[in-house]
């Protein structure tokens, strides 16, 4: 509510009176707004939801350039692995019971927490662990994954590079 004061020979004041109604008014905006903010964090969490799944590699092949020798490619086209959702925007890639890699999603992307390890089965070289430098998997639409990762084996000896892609295999997870 506004009042209008007149003084002779001087300016007109407007001022404005808060009535209890508007003061209320107020803070419904201000809790509908920390409302708003609040579910707005949620969002990441729907994101990590449209990994969770199991995903067959289309194409994927892991090399390895190491000093004084080049060991063949490992091919994991047709292998099978998990995303799960382990909490808010993190979700877990399983490949087997020894490659459990921890990844953080923000939007179409899950990039890998550091200092992480995944063992891998080879022809030739047995079973190597490889020490994650990144991993990143990028969602392509609901049901594709490209995959791009780099790394490091036998004790730093070899680096390891690999990209390709995923495409979902089961309708599991949220959405």
């Amino acid at each position: 509510m506004k009042t209008r004061l007149t003084r002779p020979n001087t300016q007109t004041t407007t001022t404005t009176k808060t009535t209890k109604h508007q003061h209320h008014a107020f803070r419904f905006v201000l809790l509908t707004a920390a409302v708003v903010a609040g579910c707005g964090s949620s969002a990441s969490s729907n994101d990590a939801d449209q990994f969770v799944g199991s995903w067959t590699f289309d194409s994927e092949t892991i090399t390895a350039m190491c000093s004084g020798l080049m060991p063949p490619p490992q091919d994991l086209s047709g292998k099978v692995l998990t995303l799960d959702r382990v909490s808010g925007s993190e979700v877990i890639l399983n490949y087997s019971d020894n490659c459990k890699v921890a990844f953080t999603v923000s939007g179409s992307t899950a990039t890998a927490k550091p200092k992480q390890t995944c063992q891998i089965a080879t022809g030739q070289a047995g079973d190597q662990n490889l020490a994650v430098s990144s991993w990143t998997l990028t969602l392509d639409s609901p049901t594709a994954i490209s995959t791009e990762q780099k790394g490091t084996a036998l004790g730093g000896l070899c680096n390891i590079s690999g990209s390709g892609k995923l495409s979902k295999t089961d309708a599991g997870g949220a959405g």
